[in-house]
């Protein structure tokens, strides 16, 4: 169970273990996105963050995670850390002028 049992404050505590799959698969499409703004750049070619969100979103198209048995992307979710993916990549690669 995501939220264990309630704690001696009668609160339920946070199990955050569950979450690693989960950051670990976020952190490979980090790096798919990573990999792939660079050799479009040392193609020549420009990729604006939406771009490569469009990209970062296809490479998730399969990807379901699940906690307790439930979905946790929809297509809006599944937009939305493609886009967070693309942002972080951009800003990481940005020159410093």
């Amino acid at each position: 169970m995501f939220f264990s049992q309630k704690n001696k404050e009668s609160e339920p505590k946070f199990d955050n273990s569950k979450l690693f799959p989960m950051v670990l698969k976020l952190g490979q499409f980090l790096k798919t996105a990573l990999d792939h703004y660079v050799m479009v750049q040392a193609a020549g070619k420009m990729m604006d963050v939406d771009m490569l969100s469009v990209f970062v979103e296809m490479k998730m198209a399969t990807w379901s995670p699940q906690l307790n048995k439930k979905d946790l992307l929809d297509n809006d979710t599944r937009k939305a850390a493609a886009r967070f993916i693309a942002g972080i990549v951009c800003n990481f690669t940005k020159d410093e002028t």
